[in-house]
């Protein structure tokens, strides 16, 4: 509801009545009108904050779906391939070679575990 308040301004007001009883009968009325300017002013702020960070929420989604999808493939491909290579190949290879080939396997699974991380981290 709007009123106009002693300044002769518009503004939102909430309005309560409550009757005066006197020996049992009711004898008038008080009427309050509380200027609610600010506590719509404030509703709106929050309102907005909750669209930004519904819009941030939708964004980390994307990312997850990104990393979930985009780095976990090639990861994997390099942990087969390599593992591959390990069973078939190693035994062609020097020692510098299964070395390599070693840390290769090592450094795909910790970028397994990282990107796990990264999910269970946007999740929060």
């Amino acid at each position: 509801m709007r009123a106009q308040n002693r300044a002769g301004e518009w503004v939102d007001v909430e309005h309560s009545t409550m009757p005066i009883v006197e020996q049992g009968k009711t004898t008038g009325f008080v009427a309050v009108m509380t200027d609610i300017g600010e506590r719509l002013r404030l509703e709106r702020e929050v309102n907005q904050h909750v669209e930004e960070l519904t819009a941030s929420n939708q964004e980390l989604e994307s990312f997850s779906y990104s990393v979930s999808h985009d780095l976990r493939a090639p990861v994997r491909a390099m942990d087969g391939f390599s593992e591959i290579l390990q069973e078939d190949h190693a035994p062609a290879l020097d020692a510098e070679g299964r070395r390599l080939l070693d840390l290769l396997r090592k450094d795909a699974k910790r970028m397994g575990v990282l990107i796990d991380d990264i999910l269970a981290l946007s999740r929060c």
